[in-house]
């Protein structure tokens, strides 16, 4: 028996040099035991994404994508936990690359920041796409490990700003997407990259070739529901089992912030809005108009609405400003004003 096949009965690390250039790669063999021992991957956000991962969320237009994977962000920068469930198990400094929506970052920091009270101090971002086809993502490792930071977290927003001139539904192209992916990962040990996509042809898978799908490591979409609903599920997890449930998320605005934050859905609102409850309430006050409606009138314009369904819809209604009570009459209040500026807030 030669000393390599000895090494390797023995169970030690195998280096094959022959044949190997002096000064190129070498390759790291590892016998079973060595296979064996290697850990389970550790979350960076428990149940949700891991360290040194690949991973995305995805969603039609206006699914709240941005205010989700900024949500993420800011969690992994201060160590909050993720809509107050998911604990976050690295905090680190995050990077957060916003090809779109731009103006729009700082209002959506400043309202998490006062939706939960602290400083994302350790959230920094960079306000313009990054081409991943090319070699700026080597230009981007550059300047971030010249800032003096070792991301735990890079997210990219989104997919298609910094895809270049790229064809998304090309392999080769897309290959060469997730290879600068890998590069921000392997500059920076246990760093996930998350990136933000948009829909396919259909609502259920994220658009362009299958080779992304393939390389992803956890994929997380974002579904818009009536209101302001929105409903998160895992569609990929590829070392854990996937949640069986989605999660109900509403968006909610923060008082002085001029924006808003994603928060857990109150399960009753969940279905009120479902069971359309509270359109019907508000439609019943609206042809009301200024006369109002007592309680017992309510009842007798929704005779199949339980009557404390209906009470609960109504403070539901009165905390949105939707209706107030006067002298024991409900009234529907005008309907708010939707400028330009709110709607373009509300993309992404």
């Amino acid at each position: 028996m030669d000393q390599a096949a000895a090494q390797a009965q023995n169970g030690n690390v195998v280096s094959l040099g022959s044949g190997t250039k002096p000064g190129g790669k070498h390759f790291k063999i590892l016998n079973r035991a060595d296979i064996l021992a290697d850990p389970e991957p550790d979350w960076l956000i428990d149940g949700l994404y891991t360290q040194d991962s690949l991973a995305q969320v995805f969603g039609v237009p206006e699914a709240y994508k941005t205010f989700f994977a900024l949500g993420v962000a800011c969690s992994v920068a201060t160590g909050k936990p993720f809509l107050g469930t998911h604990e976050v198990q690295r905090t680190g400094d995050v990077v957060y690359i916003y090809g779109e929506g731009g103006r729009g970052i700082g209002k959506r920091l400043h309202a998490w920041e006062a939706y939960q009270d602290c400083e994302a101090v350790r959230f920094f971002g960079i306000p313009e796409p990054v081409d991943m086809l090319s070699n700026e993502p080597d230009r981007v490792i550059a300047d971030i490990k010249a800032a003096g930071l070792e991301p735990v977290l890079i997210v990219l927003d989104t997919l298609a700003r910094c895809f270049g001139a790229g064809d998304e539904n090309s392999t080769k192209d897309m290959n060469a997407f997730v290879a600068g992916c890998d590069k921000l990962r392997r500059a920076f040990p246990g760093c996930t990259v998350l990136v933000v996509h948009h829909c396919g042809w259909n609502d259920s898978r994220a658009r362009g070739a299958r080779a992304w799908e393939g390389a992803l490591d956890t994929a997380t979409q974002m579904e818009r529901g009536a209101g302001n609903l929105a409903f998160l599920s895992v569609t990929k997890q590829k070392d854990f089992a996937k949640p069986s449930q989605k999660t109900a998320l509403e968006l909610a605005d923060v008082a002085k912030t001029g924006s808003a934050v994603l928060r857990l859905a109150d399960a009753m609102k969940v279905k009120a809005v479902q069971d359309g409850t509270d359109e019907q309430v508000l439609a019943v006050l609206r042809r009301a108009g200024e006369k109002g409606l007592l309680t017992n009138e309510m009842e007798k314009k929704l005779p199949n609405m339980n009557p404390h369904t209906l009470k609960t819809s109504r403070q539901r209604l009165k905390r949105a400003k939707l209706v107030e009570l006067r002298d024991r009459r409900w009234y529907a209040l005008p309907q708010p004003k939707v400028t330009p500026a709110m709607e373009a807030e509300l993309q992404g």
